[in-house]
């Protein structure tokens, strides 16, 4: 079962109003709406979908696991909702994934503010109460405005979107929907609050330009639908330094405004995670020609003050509902603040408020209460200027549809317009328009205020060009190279997904006969291959996969920071460590001081088991340098062999062999080798290694502490990495001129060669 986190919810019964916290005190503004109880909560009801299947969420004992409990969703009567998200729908495939939750006795449900990864519908009245999740002509779904116009797009977590149903529903069921895309990272949906309203509301405060007077540059975060970053919403000041000089009050007060093209009627405002205590809402009743900003303290008219907000943190979806008592129509609306917060409360937040100095709003929404005949598209409103056609007719014909820019130039080729840029068009004659205009008067400090204004200045009368970009669709094609063999090309929350390191090619490969499949004790095992990369700042540096190279798991480090798993090695002797199926051997700096860490490394051994992974020993030594200076990790381990619980590591640009007691988790011994390189035992714990231009074999092992009387086997030109099959032949990766796999026999027999040349 999947723990769930904070899903919000207030359910009011509505009849000319909708629902006001009665902590939000307002002046003639009448009566409040009773939201739902939690008795009303059902909690048998309480389940997800995925996969093709239903299953409960069972609530967990009281006080504990809240995620498990309705009312961690829901706003009620007796309390906020959680503190954080509810994850549902984990699954390993894409597609959609739902969660329920059920009414005990019908509820009222107009409009669903929202913050969740995912869109909502509602149950039929006449369907079977707690409803099929997976059939769709059980639920009503709701709508919402995104970029002018109605639509049912799905939100993310941190988005705060209204969404509106066709009409109010008396319903026992609301479920939440994510339509997982097989390009996320991870398939399930999350929910972290959700606000339930009785009447149907629309949004049009994105439909709106924001204004502010303090901070403007900041200003479009009040309408984004967006959380934005933790304490960085709209605020007068920054919340780290402060440095307003007077306590935001009647006398000195802070004001945001929205800003439509046209009148619109409302009937209220929203304030999401709001850091104010008191406000008053202003409409505009100045003149048409003056923009709201530079008009006179006399255009504003107050409609309702409002007082008792509080910030609602750590909710996750923390709301308020500023109701004018009336619908209003206005161009122009303006919240007035009059009064911060306290210092105190919250740990997290009781010195944001700077003593009263500091106020800000998470999100404001502008409400228009539709009727119940009403469309949500009346409450798209047409863009500026949409019925109104300058008098140039620019003309023009396209082979096919496209996106088109255009340009004006006078008689001496200076431009003097940009008319269009990257403007769809169908096929065909097409028509842009010109104003006679042109834009050399643009205000260049116009990102330092937020007004950009640009002058209409009419160019002089004589003869004008238009030159012009035309292109199609661009097709992007996301193309991949040959690590592509994960369940999908890039990296999903399983792990199976994108292929190894995004720093560094593989260069180790492991056959594995017995993989445990999970991380608990007896798991069953399957057969496959460890493939490791040297570094890897994302995705995999350590991948497992079948023996056709399908990934089915990959993981980031290994044994450290940084470090992935450049060697690999198993241990096939009789007194192998039975719960270890494989060793990683990697080197990287053993200093966190940038000025050391060329000058300290570390050999970091670490053994894979079915449980989490175990560190076996971290060999400091001082690094060896390449011509350039760089300490190349890399290069400081040439192989990495194991038997019988004793690992063998070759430090090339030591000149040496170090020998690894598992059990004992300690380094036992050194011995002195020229060049060392690839390693492996034999049946006969016998090791192999790569001396130069030689491979010579050790007898086995005395002391267990030092490798002795070696014998020369094979001469070769720059031989690298060295293996051994079942049989005892020796496979040895020859570069130089060759770039050749070579075979020979355990007697050094030269058997045959492995590609050209």
């Amino acid at each position: 079962m999947k723990r769930i986190m904070g899903l919000v919810a207030m359910v009011g019964i509505l009849g000319a109003g909708f629902v006001m916290p009665a902590k939000v005190r307002a002046e003639g503004v009448g009566g409040l709406v009773t939201p739902v109880t939690l008795e009303n909560l059902d909690a048998g009801a309480y389940a997800q979908w995925v996969d093709g299947a239903e299953e409960p969420i069972v609530a967990a004992a009281e006080g504990k696991d809240e995620g498990h409990r309705p009312q961690w969703i829901l706003w009620t009567t007796k309390g906020n909702p959680g503190h954080s998200g509810f994850s549902f729908g984990a699954s390993s495939a894409p597609g959609p994934r739902h969660l329920r939750i059920g009414f005990k006795a019908e509820v009222a449900v107009g409009s669903i503010l929202l913050r969740a990864a995912g869109r909502v519908s509602v149950l039929k009245p006449d369907a079977v109460y707690p409803g099929n999740l997976a059939d769709e002509s059980q639920w009503i779904s709701a709508d919402r405005i995104k970029d002018g116009q109605v639509s049912r797009a799905e939100g993310g977590r941190d988005n705060y979107i209204l969404w509106t149903l066709p009409s109010v529903i008396k319903t026992r069921a609301i479920r939440f929907t994510h339509d997982a895309q097989v390009t996320e990272k991870d398939y399930a949906g999350n929910v972290q609050g959700a606000y339930v309203l009785a009447e149907r509301i629309a949004n049009i405060a994105t439909q709106a330009m924001a204004v502010t007077g303090s901070n403007e540059l900041n200003a479009k975060k009040l309408n984004n639908e967006q959380t934005d970053p933790s304490w960085e919403q709209w605020s007068n000041i920054n919340y780290k330094t402060g440095e307003r000089p007077t306590v935001v009050s009647e006398a000195n007060p802070e004001w945001v405004m929205l800003v439509w093209n046209a009148p619109v009627k409302l009937r209220g405002v929203g304030t999401c995670f709001a850091g104010f205590a008191q406000a008053e809402a202003q409409a505009y009743e100045g003149p048409a020609d003056v923009h709201p900003r530079e008009a006179a303290e006399s255009a504003w008219k107050t409609i309702a003050r409002f007082s008792g907000l509080k910030n609602h943190y750590p909710t996750a979806l923390g709301a308020d509902w500023l109701d004018f008592g009336k619908e209003v129509t206005t161009r122009a609306l303006r919240l007035r603040i009059t009064r911060g917060l306290a210092n105190g409360g919250h740990p997290h937040t009781q010195s944001l408020p700077k003593e009263g100095k500091r106020v800000w709003i998470g999100e404001l929404l502008a409400l228009m209460l539709l009727g119940e005949s009403d469309s949500l598209k009346t409450a798209v409103l047409p863009a500026a200027g949409a019925a109104e056609k300058p008098p140039i007719a620019v003309k023009f014909t396209l082979p096919e549809a496209g996106w088109v820019t255009l340009v004006i130039e006078d008689a001496t080729g200076k431009r003097v317009r940009n008319l269009i840029a990257e403007t769809y068009f169908e096929k065909g004659e097409n028509t842009a328009w010109w104003d006679g205009s042109d834009d050399l008067g643009r205000d260049p400090s116009a990102a330092s205020h937020g007004l950009y204004y640009i002058p209409t200045q009419l160019v002089t009368p004589g003869n004008y060009k238009v030159r012009g970009l035309w292109r199609k669709q661009v097709d992007v094609k996301y193309e991949f190279g040959v690590y592509s063999a994960g369940t999908t090309p890039w990296e999903t929350g399983d792990h199976s997904g994108g292929w190894l390191s995004n720093h560094t090619p593989p260069s180790a490969v492991l056959y594995v006969p017995r993989i445990p499949a999970g991380k608990e004790a007896g798991a069953e095992t399957r057969q496959g291959m460890l493939i490791g990369s040297y570094v890897s700042e994302g995705t995999a540096g350590l991948a497992w996969t079948d023996l056709e190279g399908k990934k089915w798991r990959g993981q980031g480090w290994v044994g450290g920071t940084w470090t992935g798993a450049p060697y690999l090695a198993r241990d096939d002797g009789p007194k192998a460590q039975p719960d270890i199926y494989a060793y990683v051997a990697a080197a990287w700096t053993a200093s966190t001081e940038k000025k050391k860490a060329r000058e300290e490394g570390e050999i970091r051994l670490t053994a894979l088991t079915a449980g989490e992974d175990r560190p076996i020993a971290k060999y400091t030594f001082i690094p060896t340098f390449a011509e350039a200076g760089d300490a190349s990790w890399a290069t400081q381990i040439g192989g990495i062999a194991a038997r019988d619980g004793i690992v063998a590591i070759s430090m090339t640009g030591h000149n040496k062999i170090i020998l690894v007691d598992v059990a004992g988790k300690k380094v036992i011994g050194e011995t002195e080798v020229q060049s060392p390189r690839g390693l492996a035992f034999d049946s006969k714990s016998r090791l192999l290694a790569i001396s130069g231009t030689r491979i010579v074999r050790f007898a086995p092992l005395a002391s267990g502490a030092k490798l002795e009387s070696p014998d020369k086997l094979i001469e070769l030109e720059a031989p690298t990495g060295l293996a051994l099959d079942a049989q005892g032949n020796i496979y040895i990766s020859d570069r130089g001129q060759s770039h050749q796999v070579k075979v020979f026999d355990p007697d050094g027999k030269a058997l045959r060669a492995i590609g050209n040349p």
